[in-house]
């Protein structure tokens, strides 16, 4: 239950933010000059914008969210991975959802010249960089 609490409160963190977006930062919102900016862009491809068939990504990441479950279900994994599988989910059900209502992802978080994003990519990266550090840290105790 706790989990899906904490998918939910993701998922309307990203949501929110997206509609906030998609309302007040049509024009470029310049917060940090020269470094930070809000702005909306619509990504109808994936990670970078990068092209990708609208329907293929959308079975892609159905496959990826049952993976997810399946995966947290039958497996024993420990609380920081769950946490990261959590983060992974929230973020890629979060896109989903741009994806199925909108056709493409709201992205408004525009960091210097790294491609602009919004806060259900923030989970999914650090969803993993967690997952992955987690990985490292367990087969050094391992050894």
């Amino acid at each position: 239950m706790k989990n899906f609490f904490f998918i939910s409160v993701l998922i309307l963190i990203d949501q929110l933010s997206k509609g906030v977006a998609r309302k007040f930062f049509v024009e470029p919102m310049e917060v940090i000059s020269n470094f930070f900016v809000l702005k909306t862009s619509q990504n109808d491809g994936i990670a970078f914008s990068i092209p990708f068939p609208k329907l293929a990504l959308i079975i892609l990441t159905i496959v990826v969210l049952g993976g997810i479950l399946w995966f947290m279900k039958h497996k024993k994994v420990s609380s920081v991975e769950e946490t990261a599988f959590l983060l992974i989910f929230a973020g890629a059900a979060g896109n989903l959802i741009d994806r199925i209502f909108l056709g493409s992802v709201t992205d408004f978080l525009a960091f210097w010249s790294f491609p602009i994003f919004n806060f259900a990519d923030v989970f999914i990266t650090f969803g993993i960089v967690l997952f992955l550090f987690e990985e490292v840290i367990s087969r050094r105790v391992e050894k």
